[in-house]
Formats: C-alpha cells, sequence, structure tokens
C-alpha cells in the first residue's frame, strides 16, 4: 500500500510539471506571435503613451481613427493653481490724467520727448485747435506705452509745463490668466511633438490624413493662444498712459485753502468774462461784410419809410386847412 501511495504522488507530481511546462511554452509562443503580429493600433497606442501623456488622450478605435483630445482641464487646473511666491505676478497698469497748460506747444513737444527719452511711444496722437475765437479751444489727446518699469518717470514729466487736474490709476492681475496661456501652449506643444512620432509611424494613408488633419488643429490652437500670450505680455511690459491736455489762458493753483479756492474762481469768472468780450468783438468784426449791406439796407428802408409817412402828414394837414367848397 505505500509502495502504490508513493508511486501515485509521484505521478501527479509529473504530471503537474508537465502541465506546468506546456502552459510556459503556450504563453512563450503567444508572446512572440503577438509581437511579430502586433497591429498599426497597438503600435500607435504604446508609442503615445511612451511619450508625454500630458498631452491629452489618444485612443484609436477598430478602424485606426485617431481620436485626440487635448487635456485641457488639466491645464485650466494648473492654471488655478496658486503661484509659487518666488514667482512674479503679471500686473497690467493703466493710468488716466487731465492736464491743463499755459504753455501747449512747449507742453505737447515735452511730452513727445519725455515719451522717447523713457523707452516708450505714442499709440494715439490727435490735436484739435478750435477756432480762431480763443487760445483756450486747443486740446490734445494722447495714448503713449510705457515701459512698466519707467511709467513713474514718465508720470513725473507729465506734471511738467503744465497742472493735472485729476488723475487715475487702474492695476489688473493677470497672472492666473498668464499662466493658464502658457499650459495650454505647453500642453498644445507636447502634443504637437507626439503627433509628429506617430506621422513618422505612420504606415496607411489614412492615418497619415487623420494625424495630418488633427495636427494641423493643434498649430492653429497654438498660433491663437501664442498670439494672446503676447497681446497679454504687450499689456504687463508696457504701461498705458491716457492724457487729455487742455490750453488754458490761466493754470489754477491746487486748491489747499478757501483763499486759494476764491482766488480760483474769480480768476475762473474773469477769464471766462474777457473771453466772452474777445468773442462778442471777433464776431462784430468779423461780421463786418455782411452786417455792412444789411446796415445799408435796413437804412434804406427806414429813409423811405420815414418820407412816406412824412408825405402822409402834409396831406393830412392840407386837408384840415384848406376852406370849405362854396362854388354850390
Amino acid at each position: 500500500m505505500k509502495h502504490k501511495g508513493k508511486t501515485l504522488i509521484a505521478a501527479l507530481c509529473a504530471a503537474v510539471l508537465v502541465l506546468t511546462a506546456l502552459l510556459g511554452f503556450a504563453a512563450c509562443g503567444a508572446s512572440k506571435e503577438s509581437a511579430n503580429y502586433a497591429t498599426y493600433d497597438e503600435i500607435e497606442t504604446q508609442s503615445y503613451k511612451d511619450l508625454d501623456p500630458a498631452a491629452g488622450d489618444v485612443s484609436f478605435d477598430g478602424d485606426y481613427k485617431a481620436s485626440f483630445t487635448t487635456n485641457e482641464s488639466a491645464a485650466q487646473a494648473d492654471a488655478e493653481t496658486p503661484a509659487p511666491a518666488q514667482s512674479q505676478e503679471k500686473i497690467v497698469r493703466t493710468f488716466n490724467l487731465d492736464v491743463r497748460t499755459e504753455a501747449f506747444d512747449t507742453y505737447i513737444a515735452a511730452l513727445k520727448q519725455a515719451v522717447a527719452a523713457n523707452g516708450g511711444y505714442l499709440e494715439e496722437f490727435s490735436v484739435e485747435n478750435g477756432g480762431y475765437s480763443t487760445r483756450s479751444d486747443r486740446w490734445a489727446s494722447v495714448i503713449a506705452r510705457i515701459p512698466a518699469e519707467k511709467a513713474e518717470a514718465f508720470l513725473a514729466a507729465a506734471g511738467e509745463n503744465g497742472v493735472i487736474t485729476s488723475s487715475t490709476e487702474n492695476a489688473t492681475n493677470v497672472t492666473l490668466q498668464y499662466v493658464d496661456l502658457e499650459s495650454r501652449i505647453s500642453a498644445y506643444k507636447t502634443e504637437q511633438t507626439t503627433l509628429m512620432e506617430l506621422l513618422k509611424k505612420s504606415d496607411s494613408l489614412e492615418n497619415t490624413l487623420k494625424i495630418h488633419e488633427r495636427l494641423n488643429e493643434v498649430n492653429y490652437q497654438l498660433e491663437n493662444y501664442a498670439a494672446q500670450l503676447r497681446v497679454l505680455e504687450n499689456r504687463v511690459s508696457y504701461s498705458t498712459v491716457t492724457l487729455e491736455v487742455r490750453e488754458v489762458n490761466r493754470a489754477l493753483v491746487e486748491e489747499d485753502g478757501l483763499g486759494t479756492r476764491i482766488k480760483n474762481r474769480f480768476l475762473e469768472n474773469w477769464d471766462a468774462l474777457v473771453e466772452g468780450l474777445k468773442d462778442l468783438a471777433v464776431s462784430l468784426i468779423g461780421g463786418l461784410p455782411v452786417l455792412l449791406p444789411l446796415a445799408a439796407v435796413i437804412a434804406v428802408v427806414i429813409v423811405v419809410l420815414v418820407k412816406v409817412r412824412k408825405k402822409r402828414k402834409a396831406k393830412k394837414a392840407a386837408k384840415a386847412v384848406a376852406p370849405p367848397d362854396t362854388t354850390e
């Protein structure tokens, strides 16, 4: 009995060993066959996974149709993550100034010189000369772009040769928008690289056309976001200063007390009266070519009316003095 039991156990062990060996050979054969007959789908998918998966998710269906979805949600999540403390914030600064000056031409020339001296440029510039009645009709509208680090120096220069009557400053933090654009550009660049690698391995016209189609979409998005980033960088690097400059006969003193306020109002009203009289004189003298003929016509009409009236009065007086008719 013992001998039979040992024989049975030995037979079972041998059977297990044979079965294990057969399964191992089968697995090796299947692996070799899979490697030898790997589909284009598997090669493409594996190649894409070997590269940076941050560019997006890739999937191929049975017709080898490539479907790419850019991981914009991940990029947006990265953009919403607070920036590290050492990273520089992106601030867009804009200034609006109202300026009054007695020396209009001198102020405009100095303003242009200050723009050039601070490395800026004029985005818009227009001068309105007004009419010929008063000097205070001239004004200028100026939009200057000044390097952000030179903005304070330019604002100081803008106060020379004139008086800044009002000023406003706005600062907009665009750091999250900036990071979001950079993340999207980085994701699309990674996908672009991946598509180029897939294009090199493509072995069918259908897949080549589909990869080209997606590559065109990625290139378009890259150009779009790159343009947005350039505009944003320009707004951050160059502050926008808008100036409304008006010429006046007398620049007022800053109102720091009751006496100064009274003085300013008196001078304003006096200037208004003087300008009004000047306008009246200019209107009268300038209108002489029209007024003189009109006055002559009116004078002739008055003379005629006076003569007619005198004749009527003479006839009435003659009838009242004449004796009654007694011929009957």
